[in-house]
């Protein structure tokens, strides 16, 4: 039964995140004060990163889907393949984007988590 039910709580934080960053530039979520945070706290690398990734999820001009997810593909996959256990010490853990941009890295969700997230900012319907 516990298996069960922290089966259930993973689901419960994914579907909280999926409907809490879907608007993450539209909503302001990291204003110039958090961005600040970012870099006194993770250092001038991790800002960058970010600051690109915010960059990136507002090209929303560009309207062909295959150039949309090449170019989110390419930005993420500079980031380095990092197992959970190696990377925050637990079995499993999924990253949000933003966590995954400061580290630097993530494993197989974190990277699919991060790239839908930025896909559908940037304007892709949920059915591609």
């Amino acid at each position: 039964m516990l298996c069960c039910k922290k089966r259930y709580y993973k689901y419960a934080i994914f579907v909280c995140l999926l409907f809490g960053l879907i608007n993450i530039s539209a909503e302001g979520f990291l204003t110039p004060d958090k961005m600040n945070t970012i870099k006194k706290r993770y250092g001038q690398a991790a800002y960058e990163r970010v600051q690109q990734w915010m960059l990136l999820l507002n090209q929303k001009k560009i309207t062909n889907d295959a150039d949309k997810l090449k170019l989110v593909n390419d930005f993420f996959n500079k980031a380095t393949f990092v197992s959970d256990r190696e990377h925050w010490k637990k079995q499993d853990y999924w990253a949000t984007p933003l966590e995954m941009l400061i580290t630097n890295g993530g494993d197989c969700e974190d990277f699919s988590v991060a790239k839908y997230f930025s896909l559908r900012e940037m304007g892709m319907s949920m059915a591609r």
